[in-house]
């Protein structure tokens, strides 16, 4: 039975954060492996190592999917004229070329609508070099974790929080995700058509040699402006290492700031206390729900290596419907191949029984498509030849005296004690010999063989024992 789990992974270059998502898209298991300080840095010591976490847990999932950490992509905000998908996924490289005045040829690009208008979309682009990708898609699927999509740690970070928090506040709210190392910031907007939109969307190192609240306050409040982000009414923190001085914030903001509960969004208490960094857990949260969510152009695989594994299953999943198919569809004919012939086994022991006995009368003749017609016409003819209303010449005519000679036998054979021993038949004579219990009963059978239209010229008979021995010549020409 097909699992209904799936796989969230954060990877950064050392370690991976890791959660499997199950029924009601809620967290059953969570865990993180890192790789020791004097190995190689490989993601294919990653891969097992996530994949080894997964194995001792006993995890089964339907799909995975890998954010990477903000160090592994770049992020641009780029105008297209396009409001289509189709148009924007075609032209999006060289939007990217123009506004960076760089080639592009060698990364992968993805991509989020921020607002489209009549003018065309304002986009949230990512680049990550191909080469990198290839190593993670080949590292992770070579230990059977191929990634239905690879894609930018922010756009996890905003799917967790358009799934999974719910705020009270209508309005805008400006949100901070803090790791150990960086800051994930993104603002909810209400749209002209009453509909929350998340803007702003941008990624950033965290300063450890500075005041922690009066750093974020200078980039919300730059974010905020550069955005031109209007309705903002709070900012919601979540701090893993707990640094923020929420008050502060607020005055220096000027905007009310509060902290974002795990507990409201669903996580369990056993989950949060072994999650090591907790900002992490929610990034790969993000990127477990990304079966919620019809949109896909944020999946670097899009642009890349694209996924094949769904395919593959589907392909494989026909080829053994038509096996099955072929199999059934063939049991089906032997059994129904099987009843026809058992149905019809007393038709065609009729058929032979009548074939036989058809060509007994029909003086060896096979029986043709049309037997009934055949033996009216076989007897037509006979009446004929006994009424004398057919002339026969040749060797028809020899066939139907010989016919006539058996017929005028079977008229006489029980009066008479009727024995043939030999019939002799020439072109010009029919010559047969045999025996009658008595004289008269000779006499009897030339008689019935001359009123058969037959025309006796000699006959001879004598006494041998208790038998009348006959030799009768018939003229077989006229």
């Amino acid at each position: 039975m097909e699992s209904h789990n799936y796989l969230g992974i954060h990877i950064t270059e050392n370690d991976a954060a890791v959660v499997c998502v199950g029924k009601n898209n809620k967290i059953n298991t969570a865990f993180s492996v890192c790789m020791e300080e004097d190995s190689e840095r490989d993601f294919d010591v990653l891969a097992k190592l996530v994949k080894q976490g997964c194995s001792q847990r006993k995890l089964e999932f339907k799909q995975v999917v890998i954010a990477i950490d903000a160090a592994m992509y770049m992020q641009h905000d780029i105008h297209s004229d396009f409001a289509e998908d189709k148009q924007i996924v075609s032209t999006i490289h060289f939007d990217v070329e123009e506004a960076i005045a760089d080639d592009v040829s060698s990364d992968a690009i993805a991509y989020e609508k921020m607002q489209t208008s009549g003018s065309g979309s304002d986009l949230n682009v990512y680049s990550s070099k191909k080469t990198l990708l290839s190593k993670i898609i080949s590292s992770f699927r070579a230990n059977g974790l191929n990634p239905v999509s690879v894609e930018p740690d922010m756009i996890s970070a905003v799917r967790f929080l358009r799934q999974k928090y719910h705020s009270e506040t209508k309005g805008g709210e400006f949100y901070c995700l803090l790791s150990s190392e960086k800051c994930y910031y993104a603002a909810r907007v209400v749209t002209e058509e009453d509909k929350m939109n998340y803007v702003g969307l941008r990624t950033g190192l965290l300063r450890t040699n500075c005041d922690q609240s009066d750093y974020l306050a200078r980039e919300i409040t730059i974010t905020i402006a550069k955005q031109s982000l209007e309705g903002i009414g709070s900012v919601v923190i979540f701090d893993s290492g707990s640094l923020t001085d929420y008050s502060r914030l607020g005055e220096k903001t000027g905007i009310g700031v509060h902290p974002l509960e795990l507990n409201d969004c669903g996580l369990s208490e056993e989950i949060i206390a072994e999650s090591e960094d907790r900002t992490r857990l929610l990034l790969a949260y993000g990127a477990g729900l990304y079966h919620t969510e019809r949109s896909r152009t944020s999946n670097f695989r899009n642009d890349y290596m694209p996924y094949l594994g769904r395919k593959k299953k589907i392909e494989k999943a026909a080829k053994i419907f038509s096996a099955a198919a072929f199999v059934l569809i063939l049991f089906i004919g032997v059994y129904f191949q099987w009843q026809f012939i058992k149905d019809n086994k007393p038709a065609r022991d009729l058929k032979r029984k009548f074939a036989l006995e058809y060509e007994a009368v029909m003086m060896g003749k096979k029986i043709t498509s049309k037997p009934l017609a055949e033996l009216s016409k076989e007897k037509r003819r006979i009446e004929s030849l006994q009424s004398g209303k057919l002339s026969i010449t040749g060797e028809q005519a020899i066939s139907a005296k010989v016919t006539n000679v058996l017929v005028a036998f079977n008229k006489c054979a029980s009066k008479t004690d009727l024995q043939v021993d030999k019939i002799n038949v020439t072109p010009k004579v029919i010559s047969i010999t045999g025996s009658t219990s008595t004289r008269n009963n000779t006499l009897e059978l030339i008689d019935t063989i001359k009123k058969s239209n037959l025309q006796v010229s000699q006959y001879r008979y004598d006494l041998e024992g208790s038998r009348d021995v006959y030799k009768i010549t018939i003229e077989a020409s006229k």
